[in-house]
């Protein structure tokens, strides 16, 4: 469950870190194996499931290029 605006309390720093690093193993594991649709959700509203088709494709730069958009900074 991804903590959002709505909800009444934030994550303690280190529940946020567990958080982070589930949702970093389960994109990157989706990415290994071409499965778009289990990216997308976490790459926000502005990208369609062809915007992510061209990044999990063969070529592995566009796989980093995934996960650093996923980094919060």
């Amino acid at each position: 469950m991804m903590n959002t605006p709505d909800d009444s309390k934030p994550l303690s720093p280190a529940a946020a870190e567990l958080q982070y690093r589930d949702m970093i193993q389960k994109v990157t594991r989706a990415i290994a194996e071409a499965r778009i649709e289990d990216v997308l959700p976490y790459l926000g509203k502005q990208y369609e499931e062809k915007h992510v088709a061209l990044f999990v494709d063969s070529n592995f730069d566009k796989r980093i290029d995934v996960l650093f958009r996923l980094m919060p900074f």
